[in-house]
């Protein structure tokens, strides 16, 4: 999953770069000639297995954290493994990116009409920028992922006191609403606190004069 939402990052950076320059490189860039829907729709797809890829590593980091069995096994990342990923993203980028072209084609009402025009007028520009937004993003993501797994315990030690901090403040809040707390402020209550007026004075009786 983190493979294909890397490789789909890739692939709508390496959408828009081959459109920036191939209206300077190409002479008939074939990516002006459609909008470009399926950007915006990938991008969502990306950031959606993205987040779900993200909250996995998490709870894996959460359980490396009490196990030195599983801590242990994640902190050897293999060369072999990290070029076997990159190549897969590689590949994947270079299929994603004529497909974007293709969709954003029939949703125009037009065809592709080569191989060429499905990455932007130019094979050449279209598969070396791809090949260079893949390497770019896999290496984000393996930087990432080796800082997550250096310093796992102090991720997780500050997402549980973020958590503990959150928690006694909703318990303080829930103290402060407490029903006795409310009752002790009631209206009722506090308007019997309140000094009562007494009876009005006697008025003073007329004496008459003789």
């Amino acid at each position: 999953m983190a493979i294909f939402a890397t490789a789909l990052l890739a692939a709508v950076s390496a959408h828009v770069s081959i459109d920036i320059l191939g209206d300077y490189l190409v002479r008939d860039d074939s990516y002006d000639h459609v909008a470009h829907g399926s950007r915006l729709l990938f991008t969502v797809i990306a950031l959606g297995l993205g987040a779900v890829t993200g909250i996995h590593l998490f709870l894996r980091l959460c359980r490396a954290a009490a196990s030195l069995r599983l801590r242990a096994r994640m902190l050897h990342l293999r060369l072999g493994q990290i070029a076997g990923a990159v190549a897969i993203i590689a590949l994947l980028a270079l299929l994603i990116v004529p497909a974007m072209e293709t969709l954003d084609a029939l949703r125009a009402g037009s065809n592709v009409d080569s191989i060429a025009d499905a990455f932007g007028g130019s094979l050449l520009l279209g598969i070396s920028t791809t090949l260079s937004c893949a390497l770019v993003w896999s290496g984000v993501i393996v930087a990432l992922a080796a800082w997550l797994l250096r310093h796992r315990e102090r991720v997780v030690q500050l997402f549980f006191e973020l958590l503990g901090v959150r928690r006694r403040r909703e318990q303080r809040t829930h103290e402060r609403l407490a029903p006795g707390t409310v009752i002790a402020n009631s209206p009722a209550r506090l308007a019997k606190r309140c000094s009562k007026r007494g009876p009005p004075a006697p008025a003073a009786l007329p004496i008459p004069v003789y």
